[in-house]
């Protein structure tokens, strides 16, 4: 069990639900320009967010931030952002201005409460974000051979499953609209993204290091 009271839990879960009323899905016509990678690692209490802003039509990182912080939530499901959501904010606040669209290592609207880890960075960031996770969490994939294909919950496509060797699974995360998704997926084709291979890089370094 994971220690923590059951008001406690149905607290987040309602701040949660709260929230994700504030997303938005409205269309975004914005660049894949400059990407931010989002992703968090882990050290003896203590998480590594790692902030990368990736050039992606250069291939390369043009800079990087860093944040640790203590953990105080264990991992709860469905409630990941209360271990990584203040993390992530930190790592990303000195560069929320500089990229086009944020790339977030976990789901956004592909969530049971529609309300991931994705979703609450992009509404507290208020920028451009889609959740990109390595395994499904909601919903069922709706397989079309070698295309991009729509995951599908209660009759809602809620994301898209990648192409590809390395599938992975997009969601809205906040100022983008399901079809932009469907697009950024299509552009960034059937690998995991770099920016987040990037970000996943430096958190797992740094965390190392903190290992000692």
């Amino acid at each position: 069990m994971s220690g923590i009271d059951k008001a406690t839990i149905s607290f987040f879960i309602r701040l949660q639900r709260q929230l994700a009323k504030a997303m938005h899905m409205r269309g975004w016509n914005g660049s894949l320009r400059y990407l931010l990678g989002l992703d968090v690692s882990y050290a003896r209490g203590v998480g590594v967010a790692a902030a990368v802003l990736y050039d992606y039509e250069e291939k390369t990182t043009i800079k990087s931030n860093v944040y640790k912080g203590k953990v105080f939530f264990p991992y709860i499901p469905g409630l990941l952002y209360l271990r990584e959501a203040p993390l992530m904010l930190a790592a990303a606040e000195p560069l929320k201005d500089e990229f086009d669209l944020a790339l977030v290592d976990g789901h956004g609207y592909a969530h049971p409460r529609r309300a991931g880890l994705a979703v609450i960075v992009g509404v507290l960031l208020d920028r451009p974000v889609v959740g990109i996770a390595k395994s499904l969490l909601e919903g069922r994939v709706e397989e079309v051979e070698g295309e991009v294909s729509a995951i599908v919950a209660d009759g809602e496509v809620i994301g898209w499953a990648s192409a590809g060797p390395q599938r992975y699974y997009a969601s809205i995360g906040h100022a983008v609209s399901n079809e932009d998704v469907r697009r950024i997926v299509l552009e960034l084709g059937g690998s995991y993204p770099a920016p987040l291979r990037e970000a996943h890089d430096l958190a797992t370094r740094m965390a190392n290091e903190a290992k000692g």
